[in-house]
């Protein structure tokens, strides 16, 4: 018998935006839905790697994720522009930033590990 550490997690599955008259206009924030997945503390690699792609921005918070359901990282989409899926882990709100997808972690690995970041005060809707 396989042991699952799963735990219900709410995810905020947000969309791109429109224009409108030349206009950006953010799309609607969703409510949230449920997934199963495991959260764990980013480890010292993961700040050090993503300290290097945010060009000197702070990074506080690092969580990573373990789903086999699938999280659209902030900025997923050709021209950069997705805003990025939202989890709500104990009670605040993680931007989804990195994904690993399963074939870049082994054959043996059975899902997607993404890393997400604690949204500072303020943010949120209309990334």
């Amino acid at each position: 018998m396989a042991t699952s550490f799963r735990r219900p997690l709410s995810v905020i599955r947000r969309t791109l935006g429109t224009f409108v008259q030349g206009v950006y206009v953010p799309a609607v924030e969703p409510a949230a839905t449920g997934i199963m997945a495991t959260v764990q503390p980013a480890t010292a690699a993961d700040y050090e790697r993503m300290q290097a792609e945010q060009s000197g921005r702070r990074l506080d918070g690092l969580m990573r994720i373990y789903t086999d359901d699938t999280l659209t990282p902030a900025g997923a989409t050709a021209a950069g522009q997705h805003p990025g899926d939202i989890a709500i882990i104990r009670g605040e709100r993680y931007l989804v930033i990195g994904q690993h997808a399963r074939d870049q972690l082994g054959t043996s690995v059975s899902h997607n590990r993404y890393l997400a970041v604690r949204e500072a005060e303020g943010q949120g809707t209309g990334v």
